[in-house]
């Protein structure tokens, strides 16, 4: 273990309502949080009548955090569950929040609604969101737009939390080159070349692409750069299917005005097609 990877106790607030998704966000986090985490199992109540089986929950989770080798303390709250959860991230001093996120059927129950969309709008820190199956991190996919303030790749090295983890994993850092929003008098060749001949040619995007792959190199990380062409959205979901990855990494960013962040549609877009789990970083 290199000096970059001493980082201070690790608080995980892991948001958990009994049901299938959150269990699936529970074994996710359990498999990946490093050993020296600090763990908060939070479920909330509707009402006060039902506060006894949030107390339920909350005494399971903490069991099967406690067969996962975890130390974990309990919280149940009672009132809305976005709301709640995002109340506790504050109050708590939550570096990770987690949640898992309910199956839908339809794209407009996915992106409407969703306590998950909440958290991820709101929590002051990165948020994890637990879908699929839990995995082991052997393949990450970072999509990253070069263009947020701060960079992705900027806050993935701030989370130094993270790096002992991801390390023994394969990044690949995915840039899509939309013709929609291409700068007027970007040659057409540039629209359809791949990572390699971008950055052979220093190409704007491929001195993005030389950027990011330095900066997770010179932090310890095997880097492959990726570029597709296309749809944004549709460009990411087909590279992480085909590509099979562990993890979908993506950023919140700063925006002017009186709102400190907002989730882009393209990040709400991701979060709901996405059917493994999901890091949204931002800056706690």
């Amino acid at each position: 273990m290199n000096s970059s990877d001493v980082c201070p106790e690790l608080h995980i607030l892991i948001a958990t309502g009994g049901a299938p998704h959150s269990s699936v966000a529970l074994e996710s986090v359990l498999l990946l949080a490093p050993a020296h985490a600090r763990l908060t199992m939070l479920s909330v109540a509707p009402t006060p009548a039902l506060r006894p089986r949030a107390e339920k929950i909350v005494a399971a989770a903490q069991a099967r955090a406690a067969a996962a080798g975890f130390e974990a303390e309990t919280l149940v709250s009672i009132g809305r569950a976005g709301t709640e959860i995002v109340a506790a991230s504050h109050t708590t001093g939550a570096q990770l929040v987690v949640v898992g996120e309910r199956p839908r059927h339809s794209l407009r129950s996915r992106l409407m609604g969703s306590v998950t969309a909440y958290v991820a709008e709101h929590a002051p820190c990165p948020v994890f969101i637990g879908k699929g199956a839990p995995r082991t991190l052997q393949r990450i996919l970072i999509c990253d737009s070069g263009g947020g303030k701060p960079p992705l790749i900027k806050l993935f090295a701030e989370a130094r939390w993270l790096h002992p983890l991801t390390r023994p994993a394969q990044i690949c850092v995915l840039h899509v080159m939309s013709q929609m929003v291409a700068a007027p008098g970007i040659p057409a060749r540039q629209l359809s070349a791949d990572a390699t001949e971008l950055i052979a040619n220093q190409t704007p995007e491929g001195r993005l692409l030389s950027e990011d792959v330095a900066s997770l190199q010179a932090d310890g990380f095997a880097v492959v750069p990726k570029v597709r062409h296309g749809l944004v959205l549709d460009e990411i979901t087909t590279e992480m299917r085909e590509g099979d990855y562990d993890l979908i990494v993506i950023g919140a960013h700063r925006r002017a005005g009186w709102q400190s962040y907002l989730l882009s549609d393209l990040a709400q877009a991701i979060i709901a097609h996405a059917d493994r789990s999901v890091l949204l970083l931002r800056r706690g």
